[in-house]
């Protein structure tokens, strides 16, 4: 079932990613982008979307002898939403998410925006991504120790950001 699922979901994100754009000038001259094809309105190809693969969390391999408490971390979001879109007016996202137990000293959670840390890391609960940029954004949570080692990564979340496009002023004559 899980695997039918995620073929939609894929089948569906291609159809989206495959969508035909056009450009086109309106009556003041201003260039506009639409998927909806006119007269006067020229193709306009598209790049490929830039994407990441999450990272993946690395077993612990100590082989210390000397006995250690083993600390395992579950981490999930709970804030926003996957899929959530964010509108020209949201400039910032707050990520927050929840831990199965408290972190321990020198433990820390670290926000990625594509694969990429955002911010600094912390102890608390939330994280807010500042001035989130155009576009995908695939979002995950790790908690880490002071060993750089990855305990826990919660399941990505997609955010989507629509930036709107500022009009161009009409040159004076």
């Amino acid at each position: 079932m899980k695997l039918l699922v995620a073929a939609a979901i894929a089948l569906g994100m291609s159809a989206i990613a495959m969508a035909q754009v056009y450009k086109t000038t309106d009556e003041n001259g201003r260039t506009v982008y639409t998927d909806r094809p006119s007269e006067d309105a020229e193709s306009v190809e598209m790049r490929e979307i830039n994407s990441a693969p999450p990272i993946k969390v690395r077993p612990n391999t100590n082989t210390d002898e000397s006995p250690k408490q083993v600390l395992n971390y579950q981490v999930h979001i709970t804030s926003p939403a996957n899929e959530t879109y964010l509108t020209p007016g949201e400039r910032n996202l707050t990520v927050a998410f929840a831990v199965n137990q408290p972190l321990k000293d020198g433990v820390r959670a670290q926000l990625l925006s594509n694969g990429n840390p955002v911010g600094s890391s912390t102890t608390d609960s939330s994280i807010t991504l500042g001035e989130v940029e155009r576009g995908e954004h695939q979002v995950t949570v790790i908690i880490y120790n002071g060993d750089d080692e990855i305990l826990a990564e919660s399941a990505p979340i997609k955010i989507y950001a629509h930036r709107a496009t500022a009009p161009k002023p009409k040159p004076h004559n």
